[in-house]
């Protein structure tokens, strides 16, 4: 798996794009500096070569929780075209994928690549579901892959591998102790092939641990949930995705709203072992003035009471 996508994506040839990083419900400025995955490294890369027009070779490097989206394109002056696009959200406890790569005549080569090393720090369920596009065009047929790998030294050893070269979906799991990891996704056409190859995939990471309401994965309910929910109050998670910090008890989808402040105070002072999403820790999130929190609290029981009472 890795010599196939060294030998697309060989080289180390510039850096170019920009990260955004991911304020998810508190502003940049309020980020503190810490507040990413620990030993996360991803390299994102592309590989376009057209006939004529020589070839655009891109290794983005990125560290921690990001997101990412770029898109290549190379054509000459006969109409021929490759392009790929790329676009990932690397999140406390998800990977979310999606690339693309388009030929439109057949000596032309389109790839990109999705390639994460990390460490867990606790046992952890990893699943990979999702769907993709393949293309039979040529002398062999043109897919897409996603692999999750564990690092030994001297090797790697293959734990979830889907090599696409037919479209449809696909979902794996499997439980991992603490280590360190690969994920990889790419997609690609090579000479001799036209069309267009996709890969759309999720990845998700859940731990051991977990209390219900420890939202911050911090072991116990607290004013660190507390403030996940009111600082983040009213946002609709299917459309922002969940704070970085939020790495627990993470199955709502929608609006943070009523839902997730009972969670915390009917559950104050639970503890339970940490759950970090299976990530290292993330250091901790900046707290509102205690008038702040109260108010707001009080305007939550306040909006209970009277749902009850109706």
């Amino acid at each position: 798996m890795r010599r196939l996508a060294d030998w697309w994506n060989g080289g180390r040839v510039g850096v170019r794009g920009a990260a955004l990083l991911m304020g998810l419900g508190l502003g940049l400025a309020e980020r503190p500096a810490g507040a990413v995955i620990v030993n996360a490294s991803t390299q994102h890369r592309f590989v376009q070569v057209v006939p004529g027009s020589g070839f655009v070779r891109v290794t983005d490097p990125r560290a921690g929780l990001h997101a990412y989206d770029n898109t290549e394109v190379v054509t000459n002056n006969e109409g021929d075209r490759v392009e790929a696009t790329h676009t990932a959200v690397v999140a406390a406890t998800q990977v979310d994928l999606n690339l693309t790569a388009t030929a439109n005549q057949g000596s032309s080569i389109s790839t990109t690549t999705f390639d994460m090393d990390f460490e867990l720090v606790q046992p952890t369920t990893i699943t990979i579901a999702g769907s993709g596009v393949a293309v039979t065009s040529g002398s062999v047929p043109q897919g897409f892959s996603v692999a999750l790998l564990e690092r030994v030294p001297g090797d790697d050893i293959p734990l979830i591998d889907v090599a696409g070269i037919a479209t449809g979906p696909f979902g794996q799991s499997v439980v991992v102790e603490p280590g360190l990891y690969t994920l990889f996704g790419n997609t690609g056409l090579s000479a001799g092939a036209i069309g267009t190859t996709s890969l759309d995939a999720v990845v998700t990471f859940i731990g051991a641990g977990g209390v219900t309401g420890d939202y911050n994965g911090s072991g116990q309910v607290e004013q660190g949930d507390l403030d996940l929910v009111l600082q983040n109050w009213g946002d609709d998670t299917g459309v922002t995705g969940l704070p970085a910090w939020w790495v627990n008890d993470n199955d709502n989808v929608g609006q943070v709203e009523q839902t997730e402040l009972d969670r915390v105070l009917q559950n104050w002072g639970s503890t339970g072992a940490p759950n970090y999403g299976g990530f290292a820790e993330l250091s901790g999130v900046p707290e509102p003035g205690s008038a702040a929190v109260l108010a707001l609290a009080g305007l939550g029981l306040l909006s209970r009471c009277q749902r009850a009472a109706a």
